[in-house]
């Protein structure tokens, strides 16, 4: 699903919300803006006037609250209802430190995006996640990767006290691309408390022309002043063809080794010799070989 491929965008919340003249003004300028949950008067002026917008809903009941996980059908029945009002998209916002999402060990996570896709069917689904550190390690994350069309990592580096290329290299890193692997990665950069909006176009610009990323969005429309929001729109996705990566020959043949010990071994704890032999013969087919030899 490519739904936001090649695309730019801004975020509109509920902490800052520009006249509808502004609003109108910048969103006509981009190619989406994600609207928070209960901000109906945006959504209708985005329907009117023809602007794609994505639902979006905050995986928590309260700043600092700590117990999103247990909100979590309710949540994915606002959302839902939410895009279903004309959104060409949704985002779940799963944060730790307001939502308490850290202690969930994936079920809550599951129970929202089955509930969302229940109620919303076909509606494509993407999570905003802190993705620094182990994170994507974490059960809700390694949850949303495997249900969810996309991420939008959290990318602030004045918030994080990191310069624009480490926060980004902290926040799209090889076990994120590993756990999104297929799947659509949109980095969220920061607009607000002043941050120095060039820095992190040029990273945006060098991740999207390497293949990193498939577009990028800015916290936020309405935080932006003139010059940062104009700064924001120097990343042209549209202008700049992504470079294709090449392929990862090593890695593919380390991760193709490792399924084929992993394999025998399984077979040698609990297999049959049948279950070897047509082993032995889907291996020798896949490599064009002959017959494979069992690993020392």
């Amino acid at each position: 699903m490519s739904v936001l491929a090649r695309k730019r965008g801004a975020w509109i919340n509920q902490y800052s919300q520009p006249s509808h003249a502004v609003f109108l003004n910048r969103a006509r300028q981009v190619d989406y803006v994600v609207i928070h949950y209960g901000l109906a008067a945006y959504e209708e002026s985005a329907r009117q006037f023809g602007v794609m917008w994505g639902a979006e809903r905050m995986g928590e009941s309260g700043v600092g609250s700590q117990d999103g996980p247990s909100h979590a059908v309710q949540y994915a029945t606002e959302l839902a209802a939410q895009a279903n009002q004309g959104a060409a998209f949704a985002v779940i916002n799963l944060e730790e430190a307001d939502g308490g999402w850290h202690a969930d060990d994936g079920w809550a996570t599951l129970k929202l995006v089955n509930t969302f896709r229940q109620l919303a069917p076909g509606k494509p689904l993407f999570a905003s996640l802190d993705t620094r550190g182990s994170r994507p390690n974490s059960p809700y994350q390694r949850a949303a990767a495997s249900l969810c069309d996309g991420v939008m990592p959290m990318v602030y580096p004045k918030a994080f006290g990191q310069s624009a290329p480490l926060a980004f290299a902290s926040a799209i890193t090889p076990l994120v691309r590993s756990r999104w692997t297929g799947k659509e990665i949109h980095p969220t950069y920061q607009t607000y408390d002043n941050a120095d909006v060039p820095s992190q176009m040029a990273e945006v610009s060098r991740l999207y022309a390497e293949g990193i990323i498939n577009g990028a969005n800015s916290y936020t429309l309405g935080h932006a002043t003139e010059a940062q929001w104009l700064q924001s729109l120097t990343f042209n996705p549209v202008a700049t063809q992504p470079v294709p990566r090449a392929p990862d020959v090593q890695g593919a043949l380390i991760a193709l080794r490792k399924l084929w010990v992993e394999g025998w071994h399984t077979i040698e704890q609990n297999g049959t010799a049948g279950e070897a032999t047509a082993f032995a013969d889907f291996w020798q087919r896949v490599l064009g070989l002959a017959p494979v030899a069992r690993p020392a």
